[in-house]
């Protein structure tokens, strides 16, 4: 969000009207998805110690999906990147949505960050010995060896996007544990400025 409400500061004068209210609009959303994803950490908080259970529904992965790129519209359009939703809509996980949503958050958050301008986003799901496998692969920087090594390490670091987004450092560490209690597991490929996959398997 901080990076939308910036880019609206610096450029209101020149903006079309348009292009300002999908700002407005994302600011919006930002700031209720921002409430939702504390009640998602919370409650990842609270299955840590062992006073909440997740709420574990068959449901669309399609619509948890579309659920977040609506959310981040606004800022995939003021970078110009394509994004390629190929997920089929009757596709169905047995999951905790709210939980989901939130690694889901982190994962498209980063692939947007990490890719340029005029760049694309790809998202495919499969289902593989009984398992759905997400996929959602960027055109972004890409990562060096090292620093997929250090993804879910203790020691976080983050780098600037490519239009000098900042972020914490801990969305993949949490996203790994939350899928860890889902019953999933994340894995991730990346080439140095050829871009990144992160695949996600959840029960079927």
């Amino acid at each position: 969000m901080e990076f939308i409400t910036d880019f609206t500061i610096r450029n209101w004068t020149t903006m079309k009207p348009e292009d300002l209210l999908d700002c407005a609009t994302l600011i919006n959303e930002s700031a209720s998805h921002i409430s939702e994803q504390l009640d998602g950490l919370l409650n990842w908080a609270r299955i840590q110690d062992g006073t909440f259970y997740p709420n574990i529904v068959p449901f669309s992965l399609k619509d948890v999906v579309s659920t977040e790129l609506r959310i981040q519209r606004a800022i995939l359009k003021l970078k110009s990147i394509k994004v390629l939703d190929a997920i089929d809509e009757h596709l169905i996980v047995k999951s905790d949505s709210n939980l989901l949503r939130l690694v889901l958050h982190n994962i498209l958050s980063n692939a947007i960050k990490f890719t340029p301008k005029v760049g694309s986003i790809s998202i495919t799901a499969s289902i593989e010995n009984k398992n759905v496998m997400l996929s959602i692969t960027d055109t972004g920087v890409g990562m060096k060896p090292e620093e997929l090594a250090l993804l879910y390490d203790d020691k976080t670091f983050s780098n600037p996007g490519t239009v000098n987004e900042q972020g914490s450092g801990f969305g993949l560490r949490i996203s790994k544990e939350i899928l860890n209690i889902l019953g999933g597991s994340i894995e991730v490929d990346s080439e140095i400025d050829r871009g990144t996959t992160v695949t996600i398997c959840l029960p079927a």
